[in-house]
This record gives structure tokens, sequence and C-alpha cells, in this order.
């Protein structure tokens, strides 16, 4: 059976606005279906030239599936398009900066070495985790924003979204734009993790080892995300992987995977 063609550019144009790759190469034998993510360079620019890699072997239409569908071969890595990595994922993604706001929201006498500490370990981490990975270079536009400001002291999430929001107006990062073909029409401008979520760190956020992660722009269909964390995450979480996985929770094909962080990141029983 031949591979389907995707139909529509409306899908092609959506691809393209994905700043998180998540095509998957899919294949079935017997009645095992196998993905396998493709990178960003595995994403032809010609629409004539892209097609679903999607292929069905069916048991009865042939005595044995072919050699590289069998065995340990599906397996294999594919030196082509290796598997891509948080750091190679933020890297193709291009944009100008990268790396979450850090909101300090305490201010006791004792909490300044505490949140000090709380610098140093998130930076030296990333440091050590992008100079061993195969995208070093994301280090040159990397700028986590510790915002130090006795204003904050004990200051609400809702009042602390307002204050985000405030900050993504001044960057002109709104999440939506008037359309180029029509003024009249509201755009999403894809922006990532940058400009949609940011990091509270409380009192309990010093004294334990997980911090709040926070969306600045809630759906009006997700009350429960107005004035409330969207997940606490590890001291030790705020990071290039973290980044890489809320992606852009308004872009097609990532938005439904931001809300189910892997497990490691997420602080259970906080």
């Amino acid at each position: 059976m031949h591979p389907p063609k995707l139909a529509g550019a409306h899908y092609l144009e959506s691809i393209k606005r994905i700043p998180r790759i998540i095509i998957k190469q899919h294949f079935r034998t017997s009645n095992i279906t196998i993905f396998r993510r493709l990178p960003a360079q595995a994403i032809p620019s010609s629409p004539a030239k892209f097609t679903l890699a999607l292929h069905h072997h069916h048991p009865h239409a042939m005595s044995s599936p072919p050699p590289s569908d069998s065995g340990s071969d599906m397996f294999e890595p594919d030196d082509e398009f290796p598997e891509p990595t948080p750091e190679t994922n933020i890297r193709d993604c291009g944009y100008p900066k990268w790396g979450f706001v850090i909101y300090r929201t305490t201010y006791s006498p004792e909490s300044t070495s505490k949140w000090d500490q709380f610098k140093a370990l998130v930076l030296s981490n990333l440091r050590k985790r992008i100079a061993d990975s195969p995208a070093p270079e994301i280090l040159q536009n990397m700028d986590f924003n510790f915002v130090d400001d006795p204003s904050l002291d004990n200051i609400s999430i809702a009042d602390l979204q307002r204050r985000f929001r405030t900050w993504v107006e001044s960057e002109g990062m709104l999440p939506f734009k008037p359309s180029q073909s029509d003024p009249q029409e509201m755009g999403y401008v894809p922006r990532g993790a940058r400009y949609e979520f940011f990091i509270m760190v409380d009192e309990l956020a010093l004294s334990s080892p997980c911090v709040k992660l926070v969306r600045g722009f809630p759906e009006p269909e997700s009350p429960d995300e107005v004035g409330r964390e969207h997940a606490k995450v590890w001291h030790i979480a705020v990071g290039t992987e973290l980044y890489d996985e809320l992606g852009d929770p308004n872009a097609p094909y990532t938005g439904r995977y931001y809300r189910s962080l892997p497990g490691r990141l997420v602080a259970q029983g906080y």
C-alpha cells in the first residue's frame, strides 16, 4: 500500500508554525504499532514532497515482513535523522531569546541566601547540560530572567499573572496580533514557553525542593488555571527539558502535550 498523501495546505501551514516538532513516523507490523519521532530536519520544505510516513503491513498479504521492518532493525537508530534533544529543539525553534521569567515573591531576611542558592543551582545545571548537549550554542541566547522586586512580596498568583502579561506586552510578544492579510482578523503568533509560562518562587519554594510553574495566559475554558499554579516542578527540573516539554500550548499538535509533563519533572505530593 502506498503511503497516503496529506491533503490541504492548511495542515502544511500549521506544521510550519510548530516550534516543537512532534510529527512521528508510523509503522505497523501485525497488531503492533510503533511510533518513532522525527527531528525538524526530516520535514521537507516543499509541500509537493511532503507525505505522511505511514506504512501498513498486513500479515495475510505476505508470508513475512520485509527485512527493514523485522527483527531489531526497526529499533536501530537512524543515522540520517538522529533523535532530537531538548537542546536541539530549542535551537531549531530559532527564537531570539529563550528561558523562563522567574519571580521571587518572598523577602524575609532568611530568604535572601536561599534565593541566591536557588539561582546558582538553576544556572549551573543549565550551563552543564547545555555544554554537554549537541547544541551548546543555545547558551548564547539563553535568558533566564530572575525578577527580584520587594513590591512582589506575598503577591497572589492572579496578580502575578497580570504582572507577567504586562511584561509580555512590553516585549511586543502578545499571543495574538492582527493578520497581515486582514488587519481586522487576529492571528496567533507562536512564541514559545518564555511568553506563556513563568516560575514563582515563594517562601514554600525556598524551603522545599519544588517551585510553582504558572501559565500566564489561562484560556477561558480553563478557569482552574486563573490564580493557581499549572504544576509544581522540582528545582532541578527548571531547565531545557521542561522548557521544551511545554513547547507552545496554543500551537497545533503541541497544545495537548503541555498539560501532561513527564513525571520526573513534576513534584508529586507537594
